[in-house]
């Protein structure tokens, strides 16, 4: 099973059958007030997949108001996410 963070805002996990894109939040009340928690906002069967949900969430909470905008914020994000991905690497291999 993986747990890799993704910038601060969002984590892949996965389980047996998925690779699972989740959001991090924190808890606004309860025992657990102020903690962070991961809420799975999306099930995917591949990670080609899952990248591609990331990037639409992403942006769709973004502020971009132009294709300049876009473009920089794709560039941004495959960024956070090459290094994500490089760390995993990086650990694998230690």
């Amino acid at each position: 099973m993986i747990n890799i963070p993704v910038g601060d805002k969002w984590g892949i996990t996965s389980d047996s059958l998925q690779f699972i894109l989740n959001k991090t939040k924190v808890a606004q009340s309860g025992t657990k007030k102020g903690q962070e928690y991961l809420e799975a906002v999306g099930y995917y069967p591949r990670m080609s997949q899952l990248v591609n949900g990331l990037m639409h969430f992403h942006i769709r909470d973004s502020d971009v108001k132009s294709f300049v905008d876009l473009s920089d914020e794709v560039e941004r994000i495959s960024a956070v996410c090459g290094e994500a991905f490089s760390q995993v690497g990086e650990l694998s291999a230690g």
